[in-house]
């Protein structure tokens, strides 16, 4: 039998065995059973998911709190959601490779454990960043470059507080 014409009687039929990858559901809860704070249009700041982690939460509130009210809509709730996520996970990898630098001495095990350490802080990185400028939540995404030349030129050279 061809393979084409094999794929193409798999995806009509339906498989004998589920195939795990394509049938279970993601870690954590299904859409469906997911409690959320509805989002209101108008709404200032959306209250983080009830379902996010407490470290998830934290940095949900950070980054609302941080941008203009009504800065995030509906729309945004599954970035957002990512962002959090991902950034959390950078942090708990930077706790790791913290641990390393302790150590005066390190084993060739050691090595390899703190290469994939810093491979995966790095990936998760790329993706918060990534994530931060879909979100325009940092200042180069979230200001034109003119306005952001202007506020530097206007800012205080001396501090009030500080002695010349």
């Amino acid at each position: 039998m061809p393979r084409a014409y094999h794929r193409r009687e798999r995806l009509l039929a339906p498989d004998p065995v589920p195939d795990p990858l394509v049938t279970q559901e993601p870690p954590g809860l299904s859409l469906d059973q997911r409690e959320r704070t509805p989002w209101v249009p108008g709404q200032e700041r959306p209250e983080p998911p009830l379902d996010l982690p407490a470290d998830e939460k934290a940095i949900w509130r950070t980054v609302v709190d941080s941008m203009p009210p009504n800065w995030f809509g509906g729309q945004t709730e599954g970035v957002l959601r990512r962002y959090c996520f991902h950034l959390a996970l950078a942090d708990r990898i930077s706790v790791e490779i913290r641990k390393f630098r302790v150590k005066p001495t390190m084993t060739l095990n050691d090595v390899k454990i703190f290469e994939r350490l810093l491979a995966a802080c790095d990936r998760e990185t790329t993706r918060v960043s990534s994530l931060a400028v879909k979100l325009r939540i940092t200042p180069q995404s979230s200001k034109h470059p003119f306005s952001a030349e202007a506020s530097v030129r206007k800012m205080a050279k001396v501090r009030p507080w500080e002695d010349a």
